[in-house]
């Protein structure tokens, strides 16, 4: 029995309860309501002044070019199907044909037509290829400070490309 009473003393000694009162913490709140107001107009001018003169804007342009495995010697031929090994053998030519268009000699080919005075290794950071969602496209975003040039750069690479590739690739 002893045990017992010294076990129910333990629990309620454990469970001890809190009681919150929310009139008491919104006042607490309100007499300290210019502090909030105050650290967020100052917490929002860093952010306006860091966006408006700290970070500097870059625009995109972005060309898509169809890759085909099969090369059409006539019109005639201009009706064909695709089989589904055609359209893998394709996506994986995406992959081959980003790194021609990263390789120097392309790069510099760009660089030389586009009349830009970027190196080809900054280029190579400008442009980033991509399969436009797993297919045959290929997505070439080119990444700039002036938009003016990103689209320049982007026209120039759907004009060499296409000649830089059929110059190392057969087809």
């Amino acid at each position: 029995k002893e045990q017992m009473q010294d076990k129910n003393v333990r629990d309620r000694s454990v469970e001890e309860y809190y009681m919150i009162d929310l009139v008491h913490v919104v006042k607490f709140v309100w007499k300290r309501a210019w502090i909030i107001l105050l650290v967020g107009i100052l917490v929002a001018s860093l952010g306006y002044t860091y966006a408006a003169y700290g970070i500097t804007p870059t625009y995109s342009s972005h060309i898509k070019l169809y890759v085909n495995n099969r090369s059409i010697s006539s019109v005639a031929d201009a009706a064909f199907s695709i089989s589904s090994s055609q359209l893998t053998a394709a996506q994986g030519l995406v992959r081959t044909y980003s790194e021609i268009l990263n390789s120097r000699s392309t790069l510099e080919r760009v660089r030389e037509e586009a009349g830009v005075k970027h190196s080809w290794s900054q280029l190579s950071s400008m442009i980033n290829c991509t399969s436009a969602n797993n297919t045959e496209i290929m997505r070439v975003t080119v990444t700039c400070e002036d938009p003016y040039e990103a689209s320049n750069i982007a026209n120039t690479i759907a004009n060499v490309l296409p000649t830089r590739i059929s110059e190392i690739i057969k087809g």
